[in-house]
């Protein structure tokens, strides 16, 4: 009978043991999981707002009536016209043709891109390139009033494999941005 006695003492305690693991548990669990909650909320704040900024530099260039931009023909007059001829550029493979579909500096220069293109080019990109643009979709996300559209590249698992923006300069649109 004694011998009883301490079993239940003893399943009492693992009972009260159990419960205290639990909820050390629970409160480990909130201390970890809601900071990174709450921060990967924070970080797609800040990007959406450098996107808004970034959107409102852009409408001020194409704004202030530099004929450089109003006046850049090459590109399509749609995103999706626009991403096919690139998509050919790129399996073309020539730099200069491809750098005439992104969008130039206020001087009108397009060296900026160069570097980039060079990169894509010496790791035998072009081709990649080319073939992610024929997969790419409107990227409902990306797409601001008149003036911006983003189209994405996702692999089979629906992971963004290239992400590019365009804006509209009044009478084509061009790359202003491109991205993983």
């Amino acid at each position: 009978m004694v011998i009883f006695k301490y079993m239940k003492q003893i399943s009492n305690f693992f009972q009260v043991l159990h419960r205290r693991s639990f909820w050390a548990f629970i409160l480990l669990f909130l201390l970890i999981i809601v900071p990174v909650w709450i921060f990967s909320i924070r970080a797609e704040q800040k990007r959406a707002q450098l996107r808004a900024q970034d959107s409102e530099r852009w409408l001020e260039l194409l704004g202030s009536e530099n004929p450089i931009y109003r006046d850049d023909q090459v590109g399509g007059g749609t995103p999706a016209e626009t991403v096919s001829l690139l998509a050919n550029a790129f399996s073309v493979g020539e730099i200069a043709q491809i750098q005439g579909y992104f969008i130039s500096t206020p001087d009108g220069s397009r060296e900026g891109w160069i570097p980039l293109l060079n990169h894509i080019d010496s790791q035998g990109g072009f081709p990649i390139m080319a073939a992610y643009l024929e997969v790419a979709q409107p990227e409902p996300d990306g797409i601001s009033d008149d003036y911006f559209y983003e189209y994405i590249a996702r692999d089979a698992k629906g992971e963004a494999l290239l992400k590019i923006r365009f804006i509209y300069n009044e009478s084509v649109w061009k790359v202003y941005e491109i991205y993983k």
